[in-house]
């Protein structure tokens, strides 16, 4: 049985294959796709620092709604890194459900940089905890 400590890490080591992911996907002007996968890297981090509290979801909405709960409105994290992951999950929706929605490189760029700090807030969290 994988133990807390392994899963914890591989969902933050996806958290961050998924920032490298985006990357090469902009790099290509794939953009939808690049707003996906920094969605999935917030996801797979917020994932990450629920579990260190062993708070489980099911869903990508009840990881949100949890992770704002534990870690936004007890100001464990800034209100800045709620409306990321917020905002990501809308574009997401959209890039990935909405038809004949396109997003351009000035749409979803500026989020690469935002969720790379983002998730260096979150490593910070994980070494502090343990």
């Amino acid at each position: 049985m994988i133990g807390k400590e392994e899963y914890i890490k591989y969902r933050f080591e996806r958290a961050k294959e998924s920032v490298e992911e985006a990357k090469i996907l902009a790099s290509n002007n794939h953009w939808n796709t690049t707003a996906s996968r920094l969605y999935y890297a917030m996801f797979y981090a917020a994932n990450a620092l629920l579990l260190m509290i062993e708070v489980n979801t099911k869903t990508h909405s009840g990881t949100r709604s949890k992770f704002h709960e534990h870690y936004i409105l007890t100001k464990k994290l800034n209100k800045e890194s709620g409306s990321l992951y917020s905002k990501l999950f809308d574009l997401r929706q959209l890039g990935d459900y909405e038809t004949f929605k396109i997003f351009t490189q000035q749409q979803i760029e500026p989020y690469i940089l935002k969720v790379e700090l983002f998730l260096e807030l979150v490593k910070n969290i994980l070494e502090d905890e343990h």
